[in-house]
């Protein structure tokens, strides 16, 4: 069976996060414990961040009678990734204001617990407890181009890279940056960051993603890293996020000439999680009407 792409092409934001959360709410208000998780970098706003509307439009429209957590972590300060990763960035982003408005916090996950996880693949990594005692895990991401030549793009399966303890993210991030492929393989014993995302979507795979594509990202995930805005006017959403990573991909290809030769096997992660048996390539659209 393939993975169904639920988009539109729009600049309402609001209309297509509610519309979506709509569409499965018979299998949301079933759940007890239900996990929001956005994509906070950095101090930068969207769209390196997840969008304050999309935000808004998914809690507003999530049932009260579940636990609700918002939760993530910006990139945390290292030698190797300068983040801005101060307990009060969270505090004072402008997504705690939306989470304010709707009576819900906005927390940080690394005040929220690790547990150690280890993989068929080798890996120890320190995974969210939230994430992984949650019923129901929505994703957030903002598809993009990352400032990585080796990662390539971030969208669905990245997003669950801020699952991780922020020791763990320098190390990934760290191991990545080294010149010497086989000083790397040593380095974390075949590990990189790209098989950590993968993992990261086999140890707790989001129940649904809603993608935003409105505006975008080319060059790098953050503009201080290089990115430059581009206007693509695109929300989708899924519960696949390789396939979601795959028509995201076929999207920004067309913005930033960086990616024009990369086809979907090209990207690490994307090919780590197909191995893993994380998603498909193959994909349906289904266009939402405006």
């Amino acid at each position: 069976m393939v993975s169904e792409i639920f988009y539109q092409v729009t600049n309402n934001r609001m209309r297509f996060a509610e519309y979506i959360v709509m569409k499965f709410m018979k299998e949301i208000k079933r759940k007890k414990k239900i996990f929001v998780k956005p994509n906070i970098v950095s101090h930068e706003l969207y769209p390196t961040t997840t969008h304050p509307d999309v935000l808004r439009y998914v809690l507003k429209n999530l049932p009260r009678s579940s636990e609700i957590t918002v939760a993530d972590a910006p990139v945390p300060d290292s030698p190797v990734t300068i983040g801005f990763g101060k307990k009060d960035m969270v505090k004072n982003h402008p997504l705690a204001k939306v989470c304010g408005q709707l009576d819900i916090e906005l927390q940080n996950i690394y005040d929220l617990g690790f547990r150690k996880v280890k993989t068929k693949s080798g890996f120890s990594l320190n995974v969210s407890e939230v994430a992984l005692d949650c019923d129901y895990m929505i994703s957030l991401p903002v598809m993009k181009t990352h400032c990585i030549k080796a990662i390539g793009i971030t969208g669905a399966l990245k997003n669950n890279f801020g699952l991780l303890s922020a020791k763990d993210r320098i190390l990934l991030h760290s191991s990545e940056r080294i010149p010497i492929k086989a000083m790397r393989k040593l380095l974390w014993r075949k590990k990189d960051i790209n098989l950590a995302i993968a993992e990261l979507n086999v140890i707790r795979k989001p129940d649904l993603f809603i993608m935003d594509m409105v505006d975008t990202l080319v060059g790098g995930n953050e503009v201080r890293h290089g990115g430059i805005q581009k206007h693509v006017g695109l929300m989708f959403a899924g519960k696949d996020p390789v396939a979601l990573d795959c028509f995201g991909l076929e999207i920004l290809k067309k913005f930033d000439p960086g990616l024009k030769e990369r086809e979907a096997k090209d990207i690490p992660a994307i090919e780590y999680a197909l191995r893993l048996g994380v998603g498909k390539k193959e994909f349906k659209k289904t266009r939402i009407s405006s």
